[in-house]
């Protein structure tokens, strides 16, 4: 689990953010070079947690493309304050929505697939 998950991280980040800025980083996958799997699943309000811990802002570490779309959009959409913790369902909908073409999303099969287990 990363720290801005648990609200014991959550709650060390805000500590440290009393003395200086705190931004934490993200990345969608497992990083030792061996890792072979689909990527992690975006965490839920983002944007909520990101708050309780005060940090300033978030980053990525993002070197591929298209596979991980779905993980960064989650999480760019969550902190915007007109998607504001976005479910990863409507996120996935919207982006079935901009590469498939308007009423795309039911008849793609990611339902079929989505797992939300890390």
């Amino acid at each position: 689990r990363s720290d801005i998950e648990a609200p014991a991280g959550r709650a060390l980040l805000r500590k440290i953010s009393a003395h200086r800025p705190v931004v934490p980083i993200t990345w969608a996958q497992h990083d030792d070079g061996n890792y072979l799997g689909r990527p992690y699943t975006p965490p839920e309000n983002f944007c909520q947690k990101l708050n309780e811990a005060h940090a300033t802002g978030f980053g990525s570490i993002h070197w591929m493309t298209r596979p991980l779309d779905l993980y960064f959009k989650s999480l760019a959409r969550q902190v915007w304050k007109s998607t504001a913790d976005e479910p990863l369902e409507a996120t996935c909908r919207f982006v079935a929505g901009g590469l498939c073409g308007p009423n795309s999303a039911d008849r793609l099969p990611w339902r079929q697939c989505s797992n939300t287990a890390s």
